[in-house]
Order: C-alpha cells, then sequence, then structure tokens
C-alpha cells in the first residue's frame, strides 16, 4: 500500500511524463505518443530508505547518472540506509557539495563569474583567517 507521500510522487512522476511527451510532441518527435503512454514502473531498489524523506533529490540525481539501461544488477553507489557509522549520510553529503559545485560552476550559470571572484577573495583570506571566521 502506498503511503500519500508517495502517492504524490507517482501524481507528480506522471505529471513529469505528460510534460515531456508534450514536450516532444512540440518538438516534433516520433515518439511523442508513444512515451505518453509508456507504463510507469517503479523498480524494486535495494537502496530505498525508510527515514530519509530529504535526499529524494540527491537519490534521484545518483540513480541518473548511474543509469546505463540495465534493468537488473543496477548499482548505484550508495551503501544501504542501516550501514554503520552513516556511511550512507557521509556519501549523500558528499554527493551534495559534488552536484552543487557542478551547478554553480557550470558555464551556463550566469552569475558564475560572480561567484568565481567572491572564492577568490575569500581565498585570499588564508587557511588561518578563514578557521578564524569558523
Amino acid at each position: 500500500m502506498l503511503t500519500k507521500h508517495h502517492t504524490n510522487i507517482c501524481k507528480n512522476v506522471k505529471l513529469q511524463q505528460d510534460t515531456f511527451a508534450n514536450y516532444l510532441r512540440i518538438q516534433k518527435h516520433p515518439m511523442a505518443n508513444t512515451m505518453k503512454s509508456v507504463p510507469i514502473v517503479r523498480q524494486k531498489m535495494d537502496r530505498r530508505t525508510k527515514s530519509n524523506g530529504i535526499d529524494c533529490g540527491i537519490f534521484s540525481m545518483r540513480h541518473m547518472e548511474a543509469y546505463m539501461g540495465q534493468f537488473t544488477g543496477w548499482e548505484c553507489g550508495l551503501v544501504k540506509e542501516d550501514a554503520p557509522n552513516e556511511i550512507q549520510q557521509k556519501q549523500l553529503n558528499d554527493l551534495k557539495i559534488k552536484y552543487i559545485a557542478k551547478i554553480l560552476l557550470h558555464s551556463q550559470n550566469e552569475n558564475r563569474k560572480k561567484l568565481v571572484k567572491s572564492l577568490n577573495k575569500f581565498l585570499e583570506f588564508g587557511a588561518a583567517r578563514i578557521s578564524e571566521l569558523y
């Protein structure tokens, strides 16, 4: 039985599918009608969490990054939620840093130059001064 949270996610996934199919239709892509009717299948993955309802975007990005078209034996590289020493949370934190750096420093970020300039100013303080700030 799906929880209210999962029911809302399923509705959102259907909306995303419809939106993508409409985009394909506007682009006159030959698969537009097919995309709209493809059944949505929620994969049974061994990395599902029971207590982390916040990092779903990070999980999604990691799964998209690791997915290579296979339906079985798909490994995203994350340990299970119940691994000792909060290893999964450390992995998620590392991925957050990786993804935010890629987003902020991407060449299409209109504020990239301003960000790099501010970062360089910040680094001019030197490690000792930075540690004093914290």
